[in-house]
Parts: C-alpha cells; sequence; structure tokens
C-alpha cells in the first residue's frame, strides 16, 4: 500500500500526464501491483483526474484469489469501489470488462444467472441515479475471460492448420459456407 508521500509524488505525476494530454487513467486491480492500491491513493489519483476531465478505467476487483489478494473478493463489491471514487471524485468511470457482481453456484443455472446480470446492471443504474458518469464493456464471449495469443488467426487453429498458410486461410474465409460452418462449431462450444 502506497504511503502519503508516495501518493503525493504519484499526484505530481498524474498532473504532469494529464496535461501532457492523457485521456485518464486505467489500473489492474486485480493483478500485482494493483492488488495492493486501497481506496485512498485511488481516489487521490481519480480527483487529479477528474480536474481535467479525465476518464477513470478500472479493471476493477473481481476475480481474487491472484498471488498478494488477501481473500476472494465479492465481484459486486469491486464495481462498488469503482463507482463510488466516481461518486466522491466526479471522475467518468469506464468499467472494463464487465461481467456479473454476483457468483453463482452451481453453475449453469441460466435464470439465476439472468438475475446476476440483471442485479450487476441495477447496481450501475443506482449509481447513475447518484449522479456518477459510468460506462463499461464486455468481452465478447460466454466465458467472461480473454485468450492470450499473438493475433487474432492463434483462435482459428483448428482451420488454418489444414488451410497450410493464413493466406490460404484467408481465401477460404471468403466463402459464405466455410464461415457458417466455423460459426457453427464455435457458438456450439465444441471449440
Amino acid at each position: 500500500t502506497a504511503t502519503d508521500s508516495e501518493i503525493e509524488r504519484r499526484k505530481v505525476y498524474r498532473h504532469d500526464a494529464m496535461k501532457a494530454g492523457a485521456a485518464g487513467m486505467s489500473s489492474g486491480l486485480d493483478y500485482a501491483p494493483g492488488i495492493y492500491c486501497d481506496f485512498r491513493e485511488l481516489k487521490a489519483m481519480c480527483e487529479v483526474v477528474a480536474q481535467y476531465g479525465g476518464i477513470y478505467a478500472p479493471h476493477w476487483r473481481k476475480t481474487g484469489l491472484r498471488e498478494g489478494t488477501p481473500k476472494k473478493q465479492n465481484k459486486i463489491e469491486g464495481i462498488i469501489e469503482s463507482l463510488e471514487l466516481g461518486l466522491q471524485t466526479g471522475v467518468q468511470v469506464h468499467l472494463a470488462h464487465l461481467s456479473c457482481g454476483f457468483d453463482i453456484f452451481p453453475n449453469g443455472d441460466s435464470y439465476m444467472a439472468a438475475a446476476s446480470a440483471k442485479r450487476t446492471l441495477a447496481v450501475i443504474d443506482e449509481y447513475r441515479q447518484k449522479g456518477v458518469r459510468v460506462t463499461h464493456d464486455v468481452i465478447p464471449n460466454i466465458t467472461g475471460g480473454i485468450l492470450l495469443a499473438p493475433d487474432l488467426a492463434t483462435s482459428f487453429l483448428l482451420w488454418l492448420k489444414p488451410c497450410g498458410t493464413r493466406e490460404q486461410f484467408a481465401q477460404n474465409l471468403r466463402s459464405s459456407d466455410y464461415r457458417a460452418s466455423i460459426a457453427q462449431t464455435v457458438y456450439s462450444g465444441k471449440y
């Protein structure tokens, strides 16, 4: 956790960055070293960003237990932490990779998953009603995770390998039947 003097130095750096044209700041609160950042430090940084009309884009605390994380987070608390920063500082908030703020156990209950999503959005709407300017993005898949790969083609190795080259794969993608076959496989959850 940052000391008071470290926070003061960071505020100077944040002012410099905003004056130099930064659009705002992001944070990775699920990853080291961001997991050690407390509300006090985040608030101080968001106050500076707000002075310049900037945006705060947190990868909010949600997945817990990662190295150094003291406990598994209650996911909705991570969303609320970010929304509270918007409420208390006036900074615009953009929640990165929004997913449900509540764990469902056991998994697979679509009714409960929909209820979790609706309640998560309701919490965000409650903060909008309080005046928080908030937006979000989502990862366009059903897992909520990401694929770390050197390029997009890596996601299509099942189809790329038989083609021999990326150029041939690109040529094959011009066929609507080929694209439909890939989509059917992906959407079926078999790949």
